[in-house]
């Protein structure tokens, strides 16, 4: 028996504001007949017909606007093609982002959690307040699992001398 190979494809929902508000909210059947429709415009039956067994949405969590999509290995560059051209999902605006290609769901977490990681190291220093900052530090020691950052320095942020 011959095992199926499979990408998964995390992306992200962007709209026209940058922020998806709570009437905005999408579900994965939106997000999966908006790449349907745009997969079969682009490569129309043969494109249809190539991902109708593998094109299917994983996850879908609209308050972060992220998607995960799996597609099989032979169809993946179609539907990648083809994501470009998503222009709206289900009433509202918006377009994808590939944000990460990989080979599992645990590669598109981990990608998830560093490119998370990420955007709260960058928000840390034009925090306003105290708390602020210190919700940003805690937010970021849990992303770690308790620990600091694995590419930091143990006693970071530097102290001052």
């Amino acid at each position: 028996m011959v095992k199926f190979k499979n990408r998964y494809l995390l992306l992200e929902v962007i709209t026209d504001d940058h922020v998806v508000t709570s009437k905005e909210q999408f579900n994965d059947s939106d997000v999966y007949f908006a790449m349907w429709e745009a997969l079969s415009e682009l490569h129309g039956d043969y494109g249809t017909g190539a991902a109708k067994q593998s094109l299917s949405v994983k996850v879908c969590n609209s308050a972060t606007a992220t998607v995960v999509a799996r597609i099989s290995r032979g169809s993946l560059e179609m539907l990648a093609n083809s994501l470009c051209f998503v222009r709206k999902i289900g009433k509202h605006p918006a377009v994808i982002r590939t944000l990460h290609l990989g080979g599992s769901m645990r590669s598109c977490e981990k990608a998830l959690l560093k490119i998370h990681r990420r955007r709260l190291l960058t928000s840390l220093p034009s925090a306003k307040t105290h708390q602020a900052r210190r919700d940003i530090q805690q937010a970021i020691k849990a992303s770690c699992g308790g620990q600091s950052e694995p590419d930091m320095p143990q006693s970071w942020p530097p102290d001052d001398d």
